[in-house]
């Protein structure tokens, strides 16, 4: 079972469980109506609000960032989940609750009921853009197969919850509620934590990047913990009503008390079933997406000038065939190239990797694979090793796929090669363009005619100097040339304005004025071009440099060699 389906199940276990405990306003139809409006209200405003993102992040996929979106409600969520648990607790140590904690936590769940409905919903309803992607056929038995799949998935969470509604209904304890929510706050906290660590704002130990791995590849242990918990309630449920006593004052009271104690039985034989058949579902999907496949042994095909050579009449019955090549001189190589059906998500892209890997010896044929598809507006062509552990793998490919759905492409030709990010011509510069990525990557996009590059530090960060200012004072020099942004290093090309003295003071000073605050740029060096300069012995010769200086410019070289430099810093300081 996929992630999506694994989180929105356990966000239906987490509804299921709280609704019992929303406090009534009073008693009889007014404090059932009371109750009723919260469930309706929570539940309205996070379905409508999924809607409202699932629409804009499909027909705008880049308008809304959706780290910033998690970074901002997945600690809310936590944090409500905690005081829905200290609320109940303090609700059930009173005899009578004051009428202002039952109206705190009546709120208190609204709100939570919403944003847990905010956090899973939208994941679940981009699913049913990406199983119909574009040129499929919508009636085929596929498509259909496909689609019931989905409104299955949608059903099963939805019964399962209303169990656990009946349950708690029927026996109101409270470490159950606690317990689920507990769950799925620690799968809120785990996503927080590969956020940050993704931004590098955070750095992790090996031990706990290899606790949180494991947790990220078996996410099936939280519904599954969950489900235990309702599964043990629901046996405390039938025992509870095979010892109700029967007996009543009258036919009328044992013909009532027999109907309830029926009643909890029967609540709770379907809840025990319906938590055994979904445990069973996790546990089988799980072991199906797992398995490896068994390969048929390697055809056999001739070989001229070190090719392998096919009969294409051979291959072309509509089955899958398999050969083995040893290449000569570094010994054999396989690589893998495969188009995704578009819209695949990166974690699935990840885990296809990940199997990839253990499905092949890499120990004994080196592997790489090329993943072709598009993802929230974004062309991928991206060559992986598949050479590293599975859990390695998948959080390299996480890691290295930050900038899908924000670059309009992102590319890489080797395994060993550089990450590149295109964010194609732009209007203004990306809000994205300085978040953290691997130190093997760099960004692109051009603005007003300027091509623009982005590379990091070591460390993966960027330096943020006013790119846009930067641009326009450039254009006063030359409608066209280019800005590299290389660690702490700013070159910049194109501001030539006379062909016999190269790069004038006039032409430079109005760039250096617009990154005067160097140390606020985060620079530390300044490369100005001169390329059209003539009787220049080598390309270093055409390059005028600046160092940062207790946040000032400096010509790089002293004496007669700076004397340029320092032209175009007093030119500089006039503006």
């Amino acid at each position: 079972m996929g992630t999506v389906t694994l989180i929105l199940l356990l966000t239906a276990l987490a509804v299921g469980a709280v609704l019992p405990f929303i406090p009534s306003r009073g008693r009889g139809r007014s404090g059932r109506n009371a109750r009723t409006r919260v469930i309706l209200i929570g539940l309205g405003v996070g379905i409508i609000a999924s809607f409202i993102l699932t629409l804009v992040n499909t027909l705008f996929p880049k308008a809304v960032n959706r780290q910033s979106v998690a970074l901002w409600t997945l600690p809310l969520a936590i944090g409500l989940a905690i005081a829905v648990m200290v609320l109940q607790g303090l609700m059930s140590r009173k005899d009578r609750p004051s009428p202002r904690l039952e109206s705190t936590l009546r709120l208190i769940i609204g709100a939570y009921l919403a944003l847990a409905v905010f956090r899973s919903a939208p994941q679940a309803m981009a699913q049913a853009v990406m199983i119909f992607p574009a040129g499929s056929e919508l009636f085929s038995t596929q498509m259909v197969l496909i689609f019931v799949g989905y409104v299955l998935g949608w059903v099963v969470a939805a019964l399962l919850g209303a169990l656990a509604f009946k349950l708690l209904s029927l026996s109101r304890r409270r470490w159950v509620m606690n317990w689920i929510l507990v769950l799925l706050a620690l799968t809120h906290l785990m996503l927080i934590v590969r956020i940050l660590q993704a931004q590098r704002v955070i750095s992790m130990s090996n031990e706990a990047f290899e606790v949180l791995s494991w947790l990220i590849n078996h996410e099936a242990v939280f519904p599954i913990a969950a489900m235990s918990a309702l599964l043990v309630l629901a046996l405390l449920v039938w025992n509870e009503g095979r010892l109700m006593p029967l007996e009543g004052a009258n036919p009328a009271q044992e013909r009532l008390k027999k109907a309830r104690a029926r009643l909890w039985k029967l609540i709770a034989g379907a809840a025990a079933g319906g938590y055994l058949a979904g445990a069973l579902l996790i546990t089988l999907g799980v072991l199906i997406g797992s398995a490896e496949v068994e390969l048929s042994e390697p055809e056999s095909y001739s070989v001229h000038n070190e090719s392998a050579v096919i009969n294409v009449a051979d291959i072309s019955d509509g089955h899958l065939h398999r050969y083995a090549y040893a290449a000569s001189g570094y010994g054999p190589i396989a690589q893998v190239k495969a188009r995704l059906k578009d819209e695949t998500s990166v974690d699935q892209a990840a885990e296809l990797l990940a199997s990839t890997h253990q499905k092949a010896d890499t120990s004994q044929v080196p592997l790489s694979a090329t993943l072709s598809w598009k993802l929230n507006g974004s062309d991928i062509t991206v060559n992986f090793s598949c050479d590293d552990s599975p859990d390695n793998i998948r959080a390299t490919t996480q890691r290295e796929l930050t900038l899908v759905g924000k670059a309009k492409s992102v590319t890489r030709g080797e395994p060993d090669g550089s990450i590149h990010a295109d964010y194609g011509t732009v209007d203004a510069v990306p809000t994205s363009i300085t978040e953290p990525t691997s130190p093997d990557s760099y960004k692109t996009f051009t603005l007003n005619n300027w091509n623009v590059t982005y590379s990091p530090t070591q460390d993966g960060s960027y330096s943020n100097p006013p790119i846009t200012d930067l641009i326009a004072a450039a254009r006063q020099a030359g409608p066209t040339g280019t800005i590299e942004l290389s660690g702490n290093t700013l070159s910049v090309t194109g501001l030539v304005t006379d062909e016999r003295k190269g790069l004038t003071p006039e032409a430079a000073a109005p760039v250096v004025h617009a990154v005067a605050d160097c140390q606020a740029a985060g620079l530390t060096t300044l490369q100005l071009n001169g390329k059209l300069q003539k009787g220049l012995s080598s390309d270093d010769d055409y390059w005028l440099t600046f160092t940062c200086n207790n946040g000032t410019w400096t010509p790089q070289h002293d004496g007669n060699t700076g004397l340029d430099e320092a032209a175009i810093l007093n030119k500089a300081a006039e503006l």
